[in-house]
C-alpha cells in the first residue's frame, strides 16, 4: 500500500436496507487507494444493551468484498489475490 500518497481509506454509507430480524444492507462509497466505488456491506445485529451513560447500545458487524484492481491496486498480481474484504465492527450509543 502506498499510504505515503494515500494515508487513509474511507467508506461513507449513502443508505441501509434491513434485509431481515437482524440483517440489512449498507450501500456507499468505499475510498481506497485515491480512488472512490460503491460497494455493499452485509451487516448483522450483534447485540442491544445497555450502556454505562444510561442509554441503548446497539451493535452491528458487516462484511464486503471487493477486487483491489478496481481500486488501481495491481501489486504482484495474479500471485497474491485480488479479493479484499472490508469488515466492519460497529457501535451505535443513544444519547440520553
Amino acid at each position: 500500500l502506498n499510504v505515503a500518497a494515500f494515508p487513509q481509506a474511507e467508506f461513507v454509507s449513502t443508505s441501509i436496507r434491513r434485509t431481515g430480524p437482524t440483517t440489512g444492507e449498507i450501500t456507499g462509497n468505499l475510498t481506497f487507494m485515491g480512488q472512490t466505488r460503491p460497494i455493499t456491506v452485509q451487516a448483522q445485529l450483534v447485540g442491544i444493551g445497555h450502556s454505562m451513560r444510561g442509554g441503548v447500545t446497539m451493535g452491528f458487524e458487516g462484511t464486503a468484498k471487493f477486487k483491489r484492481s478496481d481500486f488501481g491496486f495491481t501489486v504482484m498480481l495474479p500471485d497474491i489475490g485480488d479479493e479484499a474484504e472490508l469488515i466492519l465492527d460497529l457501535a451505535f450509543d443513544q444519547q440520553s
